[in-house]
């Protein structure tokens, strides 16, 4: 039998991708008008004037990094495939290992509120799990191969983390905000126990996933992160 093939519809990645830059600006939107506030409560003329060079330094950084991160994405979704056979279902996708998972192994494939599959195997590991997105191809078609491998529980409510990912972002950045931009030794404190538990959580997460593409690259940047914060941290509370 020849393997079934899906992938997903390049018809359906423009309201996609506008969805995630809405997101995208306006997450820099809110920290911006924060930051600016903050900065320019006692300013003279000449810190405006800074500030705005910096800030249309900022906003030119920001556009070369959302087109250059959009590009990279569409390239990652038009690489996404399912295939099917009669031994297994595996996922290939630019930037992530190939994913198998035998037939005989498939323990639970469920399908959430918000139309995406997701198909689990004997592992608990989350990276272990196929994802497929409500973009796919030939749904319909999938649905019912879906079903013949194995019953799907349908109505399972996407992760809250999921669905919040502008607010966790939120409360990522600003105790980071609250560490470079406060004055206040004990605001500074705690925002670099809130943003140092935060980062360290996480790297040590990703370490789980280091020998996956892109995630040498992430641990990197949370040191980076870190270490900065350790660094203006010390000079604000010490030095």
């Amino acid at each position: 039998m020849e393997p079934l093939k899906f992938k997903l519809d390049p018809l359906q990645y423009p309201a996609l991708q506008k969805k995630m830059l809405i997101r995208s600006v306006a997450l820099v939107a809110f920290l911006l008008a924060v930051i600016s506030v903050y900065t320019m409560k006692d300013a003279n003329h000449e810190d405006l004037i800074f500030w705005i060079g910096n800030l249309i330094f900022i906003l030119f950084l920001y556009a070369w990094m959302v087109w250059r991160g959009m590009k990279k994405r569409k390239a990652i979704y038009e690489s996404y495939s399912i295939s099917i056979d009669e031994q297994s279902i595996t996922r290939v996708q630019q930037k992530w290992t190939d994913l198998l998972i035998p037939l005989s192994e498939i323990t639970a494939i469920e399908k959430k509120t918000d139309g995406k599959f997701v198909i689990k195997g004997i592992s608990n590991d989350p990276l272990k799990k196929i994802h497929i997105p409500a973009q796919i191809e030939n749904y319909h078609k999938l649905e019912e191969v879906l079903a013949a491998i194995k019953p799907i529980t349908t109505d399972v409510k996407t992760a809250w983390w999921e669905r919040y990912t502008f607010l966790l972002s939120l409360l990522i950045a600003l105790p980071v905000m609250g560490v470079y931009f406060v004055d206040n030794k004990i605001a500074v404190g705690v925002c670099a126990a809130i943003s140092l538990t935060t980062f360290v959580y996480c790297f040590f997460n990703i370490m789980k996933y280091r020998g996956f593409a892109n995630v040498k690259r992430s641990l990197w940047v949370i040191g980076l992160v870190v270490i900065s914060v350790l660094i203006v941290t010390y000079t604000k509370l010490i030095a």
